[in-house]
């Protein structure tokens, strides 16, 4: 099976690590999830990842950023969310699991 295939079968048996599940918790403070899943919401909190999953870029340098990371075999390289200045920081997935996190700055971040 997938990885994340897999990693779905065993959250819906309830097999979630400890510290995925304290990674949800803690950013259920400041999170919006709309119609996420549940099984959703253990995706994008896992804990067991190594690390570096994502980079901030630009909006005028993503077309470069997405080149090179094709030119160098990176094995995934998407656009997941967007940051938005905003007066109360937070997080949004919607529907489409796109990430929105509004950070807070009185001016505009580019």
């Amino acid at each position: 099976l997938h990885d994340r295939r897999r990693q779905a079968l065993g959250i819906a048996k309830d097999c979630v690590p400890g510290g995925s599940r304290e990674n949800l918790k803690t950013v259920n403070a400041f999170t919006k999830w709309n119609s996420v899943t549940e099984p959703q919401r253990y995706l994008l909190a896992d804990a067991q990842t190594s690390g570096g999953l994502l980079v901030c870029v630009r909006p005028q340098a993503l077309a470069d950023t997405l080149r090179t990371l094709k030119k160098y075999n990176t094995p995934c390289a998407a656009v997941v969310g967007r940051i938005i200045p905003s007066g109360k920081p937070g997080i949004l997935v919607n529907d489409r699991i796109e990430v929105v996190a509004r950070v807070y700055t009185k001016s505009n971040l580019w």
